[in-house]
């Protein structure tokens, strides 16, 4: 069944389905060095690169032997740069290579090359031979332990476009986030552009750098210039399942109501949930005697009922306890930045037992509503189950996955994940309207903020072309 917020949703066009390529670009030079190729720190800076992680900074002793002293460190403490640079590699280039190194790369520590004066660190795709080589030339930077290290590092530069939607998120959070991206990857250069603004133009944005357009919600009238494109795309429910189900993650049973489908109580229980396969804001789901199922043809729905653009489902009723509930786990690119608790209203008529239906009308089995009840969550299974989820939908940046909890079994399983990313409920319209009614502040519960900048120079350095 469907437990969707009651959100709204604009009507104007939108950009096709993805991931695809944004725009052609010529193929560069391979034998030049792009004016975006910058040359890494400099010995003023060296303290600041050893205190930040994604910084590009490798160091190899002058004088291959150190002596006993030298002996005395352990090799694990010497090789912690070459372990951190390989989350760096990825947009690569040694000054005197021929072309650039690609991501994700695999990473070939070549100690047996060490010489006087010079490293050699080989970074080859998985699977394959070494494709290229990052060299370290004499700078004369003390390293410490009695040796001069060397720098002749190079990186490339990436733009990372965050395409913003007024009312869907507040744009302070996109500030906010490229702020703390600054801070953390001097490497990507972040642009916070509207999804209505048609032309867009930066003096700042290079397109011949690789490039990565993140919009958590379908585009309206922006068009990438250039590089990958990750946003959010309306997959219908049955799309959703199969998606799920290659993966093994539990899914309630279901089936698309066909002319011939007829459903046996015995096999499906007395009860089903009957629901539209393109449908919003929990709209037209009903709890439906499974044998009296029937398929109705499209036109003999009203006119704007979501079965007159996509079949409708039958699916199996999960029994959540005496009033309906859920939990909404919303990740960014498989990363947990909230997960709630809800629960119908009160008011409604108690489910008091699994089929107690007919006992008693007026009872409900949608849990999100605006006057439901939310708590936040911090259930493993639950969160786990939902990063799990999002790998079916790889190239959407924003779900929001719903997950339901059988009363007597405890079994979890998920009913949607909203691959269309309406759901930054962290500041939201609708989400601040449910931590306004429940107390509730969803940007501090996993430090969504933090995670998402994580999250999103983890993802343009893999994706950005």
């Amino acid at each position: 069944m469907r437990l969707d917020l009651a959100l709204g949703f604009g009507d104007e066009g939108e950009v096709p389905a993805v991931p695809q390529r944004a725009r052609h670009r010529p193929e560069r030079k391979s034998a030049a060095i792009p004016q975006r190729i910058k040359q890494a720190l400099a010995s003023a800076e060296l303290a600041d690169a050893l205190r930040t992680p994604d910084q590009m900074v490798l160091f190899f002793q002058r004088r291959v032997g150190q002596g006993a002293a030298g002996t005395r460190v352990a090799r694990r403490q010497r090789l912690a740069p070459v372990e951190r640079l390989g989350a760096y590699l990825a947009h690569v280039i040694d000054t005197h290579e021929r072309s650039g190194l690609r991501a994700p790369l695999g990473i070939e520590r070549s100690f047996g090359h060490l010489r006087r004066g010079r490293g050699t660190l080989r970074a080859m795709h998985p699977g394959q031979r070494a494709q290229g080589a990052v060299e370290f030339r004499d700078q004369g930077i003390d390293s410490g332990h009695g040796g001069t290290c060397r720098l002749g590092l190079v990186y490339r530069e990436l733009n990372l476009i965050l395409v913003h939607q007024k009312a869907k998120q507040d744009r302070v959070d996109f500030e906010t986030i490229t702020r703390r991206i600054g801070e953390r990857a001097a490497d990507i250069r972040v642009f916070i552009v509207d999804t209505k603004q048609a032309n867009w133009s930066d003096p700042r944005f290079d397109a011949s750098a690789p490039a990565l357009t993140v919009s958590p919600m379908p585009i309206k009238r922006f068009a990438p210039p250039s590089g990958t494109l990750c946003q959010g795309h309306e997959f219908p429910k049955d799309e959703q399942y199969r998606r799920l189900g290659k993966l093994g993650v539990p899914v309630p049973d279901w089936i698309e109501i066909a002319p011939d489908t007829v459903l046996d109580p015995q096999q499906w229980g007395p009860y089903v949930v009957v629901k539209p396969a393109l449908g919003r804001k929990g709209a037209e789901i009903h709890i439906k005697r499974a044998g009296r199922v029937r398929y109705r043809p499209p036109e003999s729905f009203a006119e704007g009922h979501p079965a007159r653009r996509a079949p409708l489902l039958a699916q199996r009723f999960v029994y959540t306890g005496k009033w309906p509930s859920n939990f909404r786990v919303v990740t960014l690119f498989g990363r947990a930045l909230l997960c709630w608790h809800c629960e119908a209203s009160h008011r409604y008529v108690p489910l008091n037992s699994r089929w107690d239906f007919k006992a008693k009308g007026g009872i409900t089995v949608v849990s999100n509503k605006q006057d439901s009840s939310y708590t936040l969550a911090r259930d493993p299974e639950v969160i786990a189950l939902a990063e799990k989820a999002h790998a079916a939908f790889p190239d959407q940046p924003l779900l929001g996955t719903d997950i339901v909890r059988d009363a007597d079994t405890g079994q979890l399983q998920v009913i949607e994940c909203n691959p269309r990313g309406d759901a930054w409920l962290i500041s939201s319209d609708m989400g601040r309207m449910i931590e306004q009614a429940n107390g509730l502040e969803f940007a501090s519960q996993f430090g969504a903020l933090e995670v998402a900048a994580e999250t999103l120079v983890v993802e343009t350095r893999a994706r950005a072309r």
